[in-house]
């Protein structure tokens, strides 16, 4: 039998280098450095991107539509402003859980059934035939699709080395805005729909399932992480993934991945029954609230705080005041006179004057070229971080957020 570990050249037989032997030990950083950066990692960033998008369209979409469905479901004030937060209620639920199912069973699982669960109770809510199956559906739909919006960073991040990590999950958060992209142009094309088979509203919760379907599809060509097989001891698993990712980046064998074994802490924690699971869950989530730990959860709950409100908040409750004072343009009106006119002109006028009235559509156009502008701004601070380092992008990113802090109090001042 010829030895493969030799060829001739018709002289003397030249020994080359077993690719076997020539493997070794790496920490899992350097095993993830070794498979390079290539076209799964442009995948892995399109399909998280994706879950991403679906999670912001899924949550913030309905703030398009809950004036257009009032005419159907004769919804009210408070019931408007129910529905656009309800969504994330069910993301505030669910988002503890979540991690844990992504950290006991894995990320991808967990992403695949999440989304699955999403895309059924948003497609029922496109058929709602009242207010309260409407709710229901919206809240359900903001529960499922929240792992899709938190694990989908672990997922990416644990497939990348600490040299190019930073800058794929700063390309990822651009997704969001990509999302609003998304919501407010469905808006201007749809809302002026008159359909006699579908309410125009119906139809953007309709197409706002679209990035959550086209995810779950991508989902089906990725790999569980790597990581979550090292934390459950299947190092030999864990490998082959490495193994897949370096042959689809390099276009080389999956025997040429120059690591067989992958020097790592085992995780004391394994996979047990329900209830062992439970204890775990609740044992993780006391810890983070020891004395060691208390201040340093409190400062980053207090900043995802303000980054919500800054962000999310004002995002949801600002169409409707930009669409009055749209409306009266000209007219001397502080915000806290057109949030009295909203409220005055929607008690006094009947469901049929309010809904014949022709819809303007220049709000969303506003929003339009501001979130254009915002992806803009990401894909800066994305070329920011591969330029400078994460170091000086950190304290960039405290001085934005003290800024934006201060200029949601300076908002706040001018509003009141």
């Amino acid at each position: 039998m010829e030895n493969l570990a030799y060829v001739s050249d018709g002289n003397d037989g030249i020994k080359l280098d077993n690719i076997k032997s020539n493997r070794k030990s790496f920490n899992y950083n350097e095993a993830l450095e070794a498979t390079q950066t290539g076209n799964f990692h442009l995948l892995l960033l399109l399909v998280c991107g994706l879950g991403y998008m679906a999670a912001s369209v899924e949550i913030i979409g309905v703030s398009v539509v809950m004036f257009s469905a009032d005419c159907d479901l004769r919804l009210t004030v408070q019931q408007q402003g129910l529905l656009g937060s309800i969504g994330y209620f069910g993301v505030v639920l669910s988002s503890h859980a979540m991690g844990f199912s992504a950290d006991t069973w894995g990320r991808v699982k967990t992403i695949r059934l999440s989304l699955l669960f999403s895309v059924c109770v948003s497609l029922a809510s496109v058929f709602s035939i009242n207010t309260t199956m409407l709710l229901v559906c919206r809240f359900f739909t903001g529960f499922f699709i929240s792992a899709s919006q938190s694990c989908v960073y672990t997922l990416l991040g644990e497939y990348h080395s600490s040299k190019t990590r930073m800058n794929h999950i700063t390309v990822l958060a651009s997704f969001l805005v990509i999302g609003l992209i998304y919501i407010q142009g469905m808006a201007v094309l749809l809302l002026p729909l008159k359909l006699t088979f579908l309410s125009p509203w119906r139809l953007i919760l309709l197409v706002n399932t679209f990035p959550s379907i086209c995810c779950s599809i991508g989902f089906f060509f990725i790999p569980e992480s790597p990581k979550y097989f090292l934390d459950q001891g299947r190092q030999e698993d864990c490998i082959k993934v490495l193994q897949k990712v370096y042959s689809l980046n390099t276009g080389n064998p999956k025997d040429t991945y120059p690591c067989n074994s992958i020097v790592f802490h085992e995780a004391e924690d394994r996979m047990f029954g329900i209830t062992e699971k439970l204890k775990l869950m609740s044992r993780q989530t006391i810890t983070i609230f020891n004395r060691e730990h208390i201040l340093q959860t409190l400062k980053f709950s207090f900043v995802a705080f303000l980054i919500s409100m800054i962000g999310a908040g004002l995002y949801m409750w600002l169409p409707p005041v930009l669409n009055y004072m749209v409306t009266y343009e000209g007219e001397k009106h502080t915000v806290c006179d057109v949030v009295k006119l909203v409220k005055v002109k929607s008690s006094n006028l009947t469901y049929e004057e309010k809904c014949s009235v022709e819809k303007d559509l220049t709000h969303f156009k506003i929003f339009f070229f501001i979130n254009v502008a915002y992806f803009v701004f990401f894909v800066m601070t994305a070329v920011l971080t591969t330029v400078v380092g994460k170091r000086l992008k950190t304290s960039f990113g405290r001085h934005i957020l003290k800024t934006s802090v201060l200029g949601f109090l300076i908002s706040f001042s001018f509003i009141s």
